[in-house]
């Protein structure tokens, strides 16, 4: 599908790591405790996300970049 070694592989997986973070902080939202370096962790990753998806190549500005200039 992707190499994991290649720019589309490490935006995929800083992705994974992010929703892996929230949903272990989801949990532990609901049992009242929350980690603050898991907190960390996914706040690294979703901004991270974020910013590496302007690295990619693209011909006009759609809402994906502009709800990714809101976030960052």
């Amino acid at each position: 599908m992707f190499d994991p070694s290649s720019y589309v592989g490490f935006h995929t997986d800083l992705s994974l790591l992010a929703l892996a973070a929230g949903l272990v902080l989801i949990a532990g939202l609901f049992s009242g405790r929350v980690p603050p370096a898991l907190t960390a962790c996914y706040l690294a990753a979703a901004v991270l996300t974020d910013v590496t998806g302007f690295g990619f190549p693209f011909t006009g500005f759609l809402p994906s970049h502009g709800l990714g200039c809101c976030l960052c």
